[in-house]
């Protein structure tokens, strides 16, 4: 049976869905396009147009390679970065978004100063660096460097699609002394290898498998940090990189950008975000942390782990905070001697410190010292006001824009759940028929009403069953607590976030779904809302 364009699509998006793909709507309208030969325009026009067998089975081999695990850029030779359209092959790696901070970040140093600029785009790649800079200051100079010939190649096809004639390619190596031909510059960007070897393995197959390692790992990436620091203090020139290494971050940085979900949290000195971090999220990524949940019982003081500790940070009384303190703060002394008690429950020496896990009551510390403890012993611990860092707790619940359907149940986060209708109206009742009755006997059809929905940190569950829960999304951040984790879902369709507290320990990017008690969903009618 002759299929369409449409048709074939829709078979690609089923396949690729089934496959847990997670973009797999817009994996599908690309690989179709570029299997069919038409730009997306071309292919949205066409829609409705019968294609060919010839069609049909190149979209079925590049599915089944997709399915396999073969990356789709790869697939189709090409992909958006910056708003450019790179070459892509298997000898340079897929642009990410990540990576358009550092040219937003670099462009943000240039505009407006020196238009006229001559950049280094260090360990080039793809040029998908290098070639947006080019194409945001057509007045600069930009020179790609890098060590292989084959990404080279991919960097020139790239200057040749997006015409940019005044930017150059250069085989160097990073660790070694660049030539004197190659000149100055006014600034240095780089997205160089950061994957440590023994984490090679634990990568996505799709990232592993087909993705040069050779720009992936961090070996080379750790030999170059001298250099840059040397080239850095000889030259006197700026240097912006994207780094998920926070050793990296805090060892060749004198001003560190901490982002999450491209938004940024902190910006400061590698001291200034190490000391002062302006949330749980800066805190747990910077450096190592026992972030503990706190109130503050007075005036510059602060009760955690069941004891009240003099601190420098006012906060409103009975305010609940986060209480970060660093691990090397804590002093161990003699049980009678410290502000608080604890077991000992697990030591490993790390070469230059012992990492020393206590125990005190339901929570978790740890505790790096040059002296050593043995598992199962009573010690005491002290800390100085100066080494508490009180901050605002980020959450401290969930508020969302809901309605009310027809089945009586409320929608809000990309989700569907059971509620209590009644908290809307005092003294009020269902009746057999569904509708609410309020305390003065008037019967309320709520479809379609808006409310907002409410609900605590503490009351909501999860599992990796899909269907058990009224919403279902993917974890996406996990922040140890001392007694608990926070955690945080965030659904697929418009990426709204469910943050809860729990004991039970999960991984990162884990599918499952969001269940809540009806009782523990807080309903308001938004002051608008009509009620039929």
């Amino acid at each position: 049976m002759p299929k369409t364009y449409n048709d074939l699509y829709l078979a690609t998006r089923t396949a690729l869905k089934s496959a847990g793909v997670e973009a797999y709507a817009l994996e599908a309208r690309l690989l179709v396009a570029y299997a069919v030969g038409k730009t997306k325009e071309e292919f949205v026009r066409d829609l409705r147009l019968y294609t060919s067998d010839e069609n049909e089975q190149k979209i079925h081999a590049l599915l089944q390679r997709r399915i396999a695990g073969e990356p789709l850029a790869y697939l189709i030779g090409e992909w958006e970065f910056h708003g450019l359209p790179i070459v892509v092959t298997p000898d340079v790696l897929i642009p990410r978004m990540d990576t358009e901070v550092l040219v937003d970040a670099a462009l943000q140093v240039l505009v407006g100063r020196k238009m006229n600029a001559r950049i280094l785009d260090l360990c080039s790649g793809s040029g998908c660096i290098g070639c947006a800079l080019a194409h945001e200051l057509p007045a600069a100079r930009v020179v790609m460097v890098d060590i292989s010939d084959a990404a080279l190649a991919v960097s020139k096809e790239n200057l040749r699609r997006n015409r940019q004639n005044r930017t150059i390619c250069l085989k160097a190596d990073a660790l070694e002394k660049p030539p004197m031909s190659i000149g100055t510059f006014d600034i240095i960007v780089s997205n160089p290898p950061y994957v440590a070897s023994m984490d090679i393995l634990t990568l996505d197959s799709s990232v592993r498998d087909y993705e040069p390692l050779g720009a992936l790992d961090l070996k080379m990436r750790k030999e170059m940090q001298t250099e840059l620091k040397a080239m850095h203090k000889k030259l006197g020139i700026t240097f912006i990189y994207v780094t998920h290494d926070q050793e990296e971050a805090l060892t060749m940085s004198d001003t560190i950008v901490v982002m999450k979900d491209g938004c940024i949290q902190q910006i400061g000195t590698p001291a200034d975000i190490y000391n002062e971090p302006a949330n749980a999220f800066v805190a747990d990524f910077i450096g190592d942390s026992n972030i503990l949940s706190g109130t503050m019982v007075q005036n510059l003081t602060v009760r955690f782990c069941n004891h009240n500790f003099a601190c420098v940070d006012d906060f409103a009384r009975n305010e609940k905070v986060d209480v970060v303190v660093r691990p090397e703060d804590i002093r161990m002394t003699d049980p009678e001697s410290g502000m608080i008690q604890g077991k000992v429950i697990g030591v490993v020496f790390k070469g230059v410190h012992y990492e020393i896990t206590v125990k005190v009551g339901k929570t978790e510390l740890i505790i790096q010292s040059t002296e050593s403890r043995t598992a199962g012993e009573i010690i005491g611990m002290n800390i100085a006001p100066d080494d508490i860092h009180i901050m605002k707790k980020e959450f401290s619940s969930n508020k969302y824009d809901g309605y009310i359907t027809k089945k009586n149940t409320v929608v809000f986060g990309d989700g569907e759940f059971d509620c209590d209708l009644t908290q809307l109206y005092p003294a009020s009742h269902m009746d057999e028929e569904g509708y609410l009755v309020t305390a003065a006997g008037e019967k309320l059809d709520l479809t379609d009403v808006d409310v907002t929905v409410e609900v605590g940190l503490s009351d909501i569950e999860i599992s990796d069953n899909a269907d058990e829960g009224g919403a279902r999304g993917h974890i996406v951040s996990i922040i140890y607590k001392g007694d608990h984790y926070q955690l945080i879902v965030r659904t697929e369709e418009n990426e709204e976030d469910y943050v809860f507290d729990t004991e039970d320990l999960w991984n990162e990017n884990d599918y499952v779904s969001v269940k809540i008690r009806p009782e523990k969903i807080r309903l308001k009618l938004k002051e608008e809302a009509a009620v039929k």
